[in-house]
């Protein structure tokens, strides 16, 4: 059965005086961890010091676009230092956390995204999170797409073979960015 590649994005918030080799190795940690998990590395954003308070961080702008199928949240800081918490990261991260994934659905949970809206670009994030997660078939997920309102950008429902050949636009997408250096 075919899977989609995850679409990754990062929002790392990190103390200020880090030096720019720990945010390279930090991205180069990401990367290959996303490689290992069947995700792909859209873009890293870090901010430094204390997070302004907004619930609207580049990184979330991505995934409310269709650009991301879900984000990173990290947070370092020095140990036994505690910062103070912005909104977004509050409403990410568990007291005791310091890097989480959250798929669309969970960031929706959280009130971060909008209740969907029955957009195309919703629809494949939920394809892509459904046949990573649950292994759906590409049937099952057409089926659940279509029973939930989800249409295609032509108005028509979802199929099997629709959801497979967006898998493979998208295998195509992350082929021609790897051959061409675009890793994030």
């Amino acid at each position: 059965m075919k899977y989609a590649t995850i679409r990754a994005v990062g929002h790392a918030i990190l103390r200020m005086d880090v030096e720019p080799s720990l945010v390279q190795s930090l991205r180069m940690w990401l990367e290959k961890f996303c490689r290992e998990h069947n995700r792909r590395l859209i873009g890293l954003f870090v901010d430094f010091g204390q997070v302004p308070d907004t619930l609207d961080p580049p990184a979330l702008d991505c995934v409310k676009r269709g650009e991301a199928d879900g984000l990173f949240v990290m947070r370092m800081e020095e140990a036994g230092q505690a910062q103070p918490r912005g909104v977004f990261e509050t409403l990410c991260l568990g007291a005791d956390e310091s890097i989480i994934w959250l798929w669309a659905t969970q960031l929706r949970d959280r009130w971060l995204l909008p209740p969907p809206s029955g957009q195309p670009h919703e629809a494949i994030q939920l394809a892509v999170e459904w046949s990573s997660r649950q292994k759906m078939s590409p049937l099952s997920i057409s089926h659940r797409l279509t029973k939930e309102g989800y249409l295609q950008v032509d108005g028509q429902p979802w199929t099997a073979a629709k959801i497979e050949e967006l898998f493979d636009v998208l295998c195509r997408q992350e082929l021609t960015d790897s051959r061409l250096g675009r890793t994030s």
